[in-house]
C-alpha cells in the first residue's frame, strides 16, 4: 500500500460503498488547512456535503456530481470559484432546471442531469482526477477535494444573489476538529447530528494521526513523478460531433468503473479510439479495460480493426516481454467480443438475432474458482450463484487462442473466459449495470419497450430476492481482485 493511501479497509478488498461524504478543504491566508462545512438557514448543526449512493447513481461519482448539482445548484463550479475570487457575480442553476427530476424516478436521473446542466458533467470529469484523495471507512468513501480559499465571502454572495439559497458555509480549522470543546461550540457532540458522529468516531482518529498537508503534497509528487498505477480504459466508441459525452467524447461506463474500482495512487486514463503506445504500456501500467460499445466486432469498421491489429500486437509483445507480461486485460461486453476476435476467436449475432438485456444467472466451471485473483476476492463459490446484466446484440461463440470459457448461460454460451497465466479476464455482462441504470442511459436510445423493461425489471427483484443468488457486488470482488493483485 502506497505512503499515502489512509483507508481503513484493506486495500486488496473491494468495498460496496452505501454512501458517499465529501470535504472540501482550503488553505488559507496562513496555510493552515480548514474543512468548509455547510448547514440549513436556521439550523444549529454543520454537515459534510453527503448522500446516499441510490440504485440509479451506480457509483459514488455520479452521486457527488447529483448531489452537487441538485442541492448545490451548481454552486461550486469553476465559474464560480473564479467569480468568488474576483468579486464578480456567481452563476447558480435555476429551480426550474430541477424541478421535473425526482431522485427515485428512474425516467429522470442522472440521464436528465447529464444533458441538462454544465456543472454535473463538469464534476463527473473532476472527481475522475487522480488528485481526488478518498478513504473508505464502514461502507462510505470520502472524498477530499481542494478549493480556492473563499474566506467569509461566500455567503455574503449567496444572500446579495439569492435570498432564497438554503445553505450557509463556515471554515474549521482542521486541526481543532479533534478538541472536544470546539466541537461542542457547534454542536457536533450532539448524538442526533451525523456529522457528529463521523467526528467522533472515524475521522477523530484520522484528525489525530493524519497530516493532510503532507498527504496532499506527497500525492501530488507521485503524480509529478509518475509514479502512480496507471488503468487505461480503451473505449472503442463512435460518437457524432453533436453528442454531448464525458469526458471530451467519452462514455458513461468510464465514470462507473473509476468510481467502484479507483483507489488513492492511481491514474485511470480515457482513451477513446486512440491506442496505447509502447511508452504508455512501460509507464507502470497495471491494466487495460475495454468496455461496452455500439459496434459490432464483425461488422470491421475502422476503428475495431486498429483495435483488433493493436490486440494481436499487444498478445505477441506481451509473450516476449517480462515488462509487457505483467500488464492485465479486463474486457466487458464488446470488450469481452473483440478481444477474442482478435485472439483468433469468433463473434456473432445472438441466436435468434434477439437483442438481450436482463439479468442472467452464469453457470460457473468449478476450475473459475481456482485462479488466484477469483480466491483473493474473498467470495465462498459454495454460497452464490453469480448473476450479471446482459445488454447485448452478439455473442462469442468461439474463444480466441489462450483464452477458455469457465461461464455459459441459458442465452450466451461463452459468458466468461479467461487466460491460462489469468491475465486476461473477460465478461459478457455488465456488473457496472442495474435496470434502473440501464433505462435511464440506455433504453431510451433502443428499441426496448418500457413493458420489456418491466418485466425484466421484476425478474432482478425477483433474482435478488433467491438465497444464495449473487448481486452485482460479486463480480465486482472479482474485477477489483484480478486488477489490484
Amino acid at each position: 500500500m502506497n505512503s499515502c493511501d489512509f483507508n481503513y479497509f484493506p486495500y486488496n478488498k473491494f468495498n460496496y460503498f452505501k454512501h458517499v461524504h465529501v470535504f472540501f478543504f482550503s488553505f488559507n491566508e496562513e496555510n493552515e488547512f480548514n474543512l468548509l462545512l455547510h448547514r440549513s438557514l436556521g439550523k444549529k448543526s454543520f454537515y459534510d456535503i453527503n448522500t446516499k449512493i441510490i440504485d440509479i447513481d451506480g457509483s459514488p461519482i455520479n452521486s457527488v456530481c447529483r448531489i452537487l448539482t441538485t442541492k448545490f445548484r451548481g454552486l461550486f463550479s469553476q465559474e464560480n470559484f473564479k467569480a468568488l475570487a474576483q468579486n464578480t457575480p456567481i452563476k447558480l442553476e435555476s429551480f426550474e432546471v430541477f424541478a421535473d427530476l425526482d431522485p427515485e424516478n428512474i425516467e429522470n436521473l442522472p440521464g436528465n442531469l447529464f444533458f441538462k446542466t454544465n456543472c454535473y458533467n463538469e464534476w463527473l470529469e473532476k472527481f475522475c482526477d487522480p488528485f481526488i484523495q478518498c478513504d473508505n471507512i464502514e461502507g462510505k468513501i470520502i472524498y477530499f477535494f481542494e478549493i480556492p480559499w473563499l474566506g467569509d465571502n461566500l455567503n455574503e454572495k449567496l444572500v446579495s444573489e439569492d435570498a432564497n439559497y438554503p445553505f450557509e458555509f463556515k471554515y474549521f480549522d482542521y486541526c481543532k476538529l479533534v478538541q472536544l470543546d470546539y466541537a461542542q461550540e457547534y454542536k457536533f457532540s450532539d448524538s442526533h447530528d451525523k456529522l457528529g458522529e463521523y467526528i467522533h468516531s472515524t475521522t477523530l482518529d484520522l484528525c489525530k494521526h493524519f497530516n493532510m498537508k503532507e498527504h496532499v503534497s506527497n500525492s501530488q509528487q507521485l503524480i509529478k513523478n509518475e509514479e502512480l498505477e496507471n488503468y487505461i480504459v480503451l473505449s472503442l466508441e463512435v460518437f457524432q460531433e453533436t453528442e454531448n459525452v464525458f469526458p471530451n467524447k467519452g462514455i458513461y461506463e468510464f465514470v462507473q468503473l473509476v468510481g467502484n474500482l479507483r483507489r488513492n495512487s492511481e491514474r485511470w486514463i480515457f482513451l477513446n479510439n486512440k491506442m496505447p503506445d509502447k511508452n504508455m504500456l512501460k509507464n507502470n501500467c497495471k491494466a487495460i479495460i475495454i468496455p461496452g460499445s455500439h459496434s459490432s466486432v464483425y461488422d470491421y469498421e475502422p476503428h475495431t480493426l486498429d483495435a483488433i491489429h493493436w490486440l494481436q500486437n499487444f498478445k505477441h509483445n506481451k509473450d516476449q516481454d517480462d515488462q509487457l507480461n505483467e500488464v492485465k486485460l479486463l474486457g466487458i461486453c464488446f470488450g469481452h467480443q473483440i478481444i477474442n476476435e482478435a485472439f483468433g476467436g469468433r463473434v456473432r449475432k445472438n441466436k435468434g438475432g434477439e437483442f438481450l438485456n436482463f439479468v442472467e444467472i452464469v453457470n460457473v466451471d468449478t476450475n473459475f474458482w481456482n485462479f488466484s485473483f477469483v480466491k483473493n476476492s474473498g467470495i465462498d463459490e459454495t454460497k452464490f450463484l453469480l448473476k450479471i446484466y446482459e445488454i447485448h446484440g452478439d455473442e462469442v461463440y468461439k474463444t480466441g487462442e489462450g483464452l477458455k470459457s469457465y461461464g455459459t448461460s441459458d442465452s450466451c454460451t461463452n459468458e466468461i473466459c479467461v487466460s491460462e497465466d489469468g491475465s486476461i479476464f473477460t465478461t459478457q455482462g455488465h456488473p457496472e449495470l442495474s435496470p434502473s441504470i440501464f433505462y435511464s442511459n440506455v433504453m431510451k436510445n433502443t428499441h426496448t419497450s418500457f413493458q420489456q423493461y418491466s418485466e425484466n425489471l421484476k425478474q432482478y427483484v425477483n433474482l435478488k430476492q433467491m438465497k444464495g443468488i449473487s448481486d452485482s457486488e460479486i463480480f465486482y470482488k472479482i474485477y477489483y481482485s484480478f486488477l489490484k493483485q
